[in-house]
Formats: structure tokens, sequence, C-alpha cells
């Protein structure tokens, strides 16, 4: 069966499975340059395809923890606390904003 081609195209509607023979090498990149990638359907499904959007989205993010070594240490080894932060942050924000429209 050398060289010949046991399948060829896809059509959603009759969805047809084949089997490979052998496999010789295969590569699974995070950056795919000929489509939107094997995975890029799952992306928002997984906490890794959520973090890199949000990062994508807010670039100075990566950068400030890129640039704080210390801040990613603490990421690491309190991130069970985040939602706690989170909360905290919430509340300051709004402390301040109130302070703003009362100035």
């Amino acid at each position: 069966m050398e060289g010949e081609k046991i399948f060829e195209g896809f059509d959603p509607a009759n969805r047809t499975y084949v089997e490979i023979e052998s496999l010789h090498a295969a590569d699974v990149v995070d950056e795919p340059a000929a489509n939107d990638g094997l995975f890029s359907q799952f992306s928002g499904e997984t906490i890794a395809g959520q973090a890199t959007q949000f990062l994508n989205e807010n670039p100075g993010v990566f950068k400030a923890i890129k640039d704080n070594r210390e801040l990613f240490a603490a990421l690491i080894k309190y991130g069970e606390n985040v939602d706690e932060f989170v909360q905290k942050y919430e509340l300051y924000k709004d402390e301040v904003s109130m302070e703003k429209n009362d100035a």
C-alpha cells in the first residue's frame, strides 16, 4: 500500500473514520502556520486556553508578571487565594471610585 491514498477529503454529513497503518512523525505546535490549530475549538474550555486568551487581550498583565518574578512566585505560591484577592480588590476599586466621585 506504499503511496496509495486511502482517504481523501472529509464530508461532515458522512463522517468516515480511518485508522493509520503506521506513523513516522508528528509535530504538535502552539502556533500553527497552516490552519487554526488542532485544539483551537477547545481553547475556551481549558484553563490554559482561557489564560492564553486573557494574556493576549491584556499584554500589560503578561509584561508585569514577566518583569516581576516576585509577583509570579506569589501567584504560584498563593494561587488558591486568588478568589479572596479578587473580592478584596473589587471592594478596594469601589472605595477608590467612590472617593473620586466625592472629590
